[in-house]
């Protein structure tokens, strides 16, 4: 079975994350190595985020104060 990337609405690239969220892209390399970070998708050396995914991530991250631990 074969799936367009296409169907799955706009990617951001690691490079784009940074305008996008206002986190350093060494950041998002670092939080995908410990598995804070959205879904992603590898190909080879190109890593891929589904912009919806992103935006879901940010939202579960919103936070009232700094010692609010988000929601459960």
């Amino acid at each position: 079975m074969s799936t367009n990337l296409q169907e799955f609405g706009e990617y951001l690239r690691t490079a784009d994350m940074e305008p996008y969220t206002g986190i350093a892209s060494s950041t998002w390399a670092k939080r995908r190595m410990t598995g804070n970070s959205p879904a992603f998708i590898k190909c080879g050396k190109l890593i891929l985020y589904r912009r919806r995914d992103v935006d879901d991530w940010l939202q579960k991250n919103l936070r009232t104060s700094t010692c609010d631990r988000g929601a459960a």
